[in-house]
């Protein structure tokens, strides 16, 4: 998944939170306002923090993969000894 569209996603989070929150206030004292509230803190954590958690094991994965890549050209024995 693109760096973009990881962006998309994290922003359309914050925007359902925000706009079921301002829904769930709207509505008093009824039971729709925890629906409504429930719904938008489900919707913040499935796009926003996943979608966060997404980009940063992306970053970690490429990190260790370049440095592998660098370690394995290197002979054991002369890392070991010198």
């Amino acid at each position: 998944m693109s760096q973009y569209n990881k962006t998309v996603r994290m922003l359309f989070g914050v925007i359902a939170f925000l706009l079921f929150s301002k829904v769930s206030i709207m509505l008093g004292t009824t039971g729709w306002k925890d629906v409504c509230f429930l719904i938008g803190c489900y919707l913040f954590l499935y796009f926003f923090i996943f979608s966060l958690i997404d980009s940063a094991v992306g970053k970690i994965s490429s990190f260790h993969q370049e440095y592998n890549k660098e370690n394995i050209k290197k002979p054991f024995l002369k890392n070991f000894i010198g």
